[in-house]
């Protein structure tokens, strides 16, 4: 058997020409310069976004409906409502297309 040409599109050694590593890249470098780091966020599902803004929205509405003399039952009540229109906007327009 010859020696493989490494350069060739679709070759197994991705990272280097010596064969090293992500890991052992990564662990090289020198200080102060930035590692071989993914820098992306994880996925997030719409509806769980949907809630997390509607939860918010609907904690702010509630304590500004407090902060300007509204009674409890019926910040509570707006607050409630908001968030659930706020659900409903953000799941079904929120988002890239």
């Amino acid at each position: 058997m010859g020696a493989m040409d490494e350069s060739a599109p679709g070759s197994v050694n991705l990272w280097s020409r010596t064969g090293a590593s992500p890991l052992s890249l990564a662990t090289a470098a020198p200080r102060g310069s930035i590692a071989l780091v993914a820098s992306r966020l994880p996925s997030t599902d719409r509806g769980v976004t949907s809630f997390w803004w509607a939860l918010l929205f609907g904690v702010f509405i509630w304590l500004g409906g407090l902060a300007i003399g509204v009674s409890q039952a019926l910040a509570v009540l707006v607050g409630a409502v908001a968030a659930f229109f706020i659900f409903l906007l953000v799941r079904l327009r929120g988002g890239a297309a």
